[in-house]
């Protein structure tokens, strides 16, 4: 169970680097965007450096912390989807428009898979970095979702 739960840390690091990876080039295509996306980036790479620190951490048994119910399968299914929108988004088939509705229903997915809320723990350096990044991740999702509504209109 212990190796489950250093896998799921894993998945969430390379996630957040994917994402991070994704929005980078989002900011490499729309240079009137860049600030914005590449804003967003910094803060997916900072979560992914978290949850590597994290993982190092659980690695050496210097943190303890059980998890909810997890299906890693259809996490590591989430990752595939990640790494083909980076395909799509480096081909520049993406408007930024599609790349501002992909990031708020990516951002939107791990907020409803509650994926911040999987972990149980009382250490307060575990905690407060999940919080801040389950806020951020709130924060990406309306911003991506203010963005694509300024385009529509």
């Amino acid at each position: 169970m212990a190796e489950e739960k250093i896998a799921l840390l894993k998945v969430l690091m390379n996630d957040e680097m994917r994402i991070g990876e994704l929005y980078k080039i989002y900011s490499s295509k729309f240079p009137v965007y860049q600030q914005f996306w590449s804003r967003l980036a910094e803060q997916e790479m900072a979560h992914a450096d978290n949850f590597r620190f994290l993982c190092e951490k659980a690695e050496a048994g210097e943190i303890n912390f059980s998890t909810g119910k997890f299906n890693l399968m259809a996490m590591t299914a989430f990752s595939g989807y990640l790494s083909r929108l980076i395909t799509e988004a480096d081909s520049g088939i993406v408007t930024v428009k599609g790349a501002a509705a992909i990031a708020s229903d990516i951002e939107k997915s791990l907020i409803d898979k509650k994926v911040f809320e999987l972990f149980i723990t009382d250490d307060q350096v575990f905690k407060e970095m999940l919080k801040r990044i389950s806020s951020e991740t709130e924060e990406h999702m309306r911003a991506c979702k203010e963005l694509f509504n300024q385009l529509e209109s």
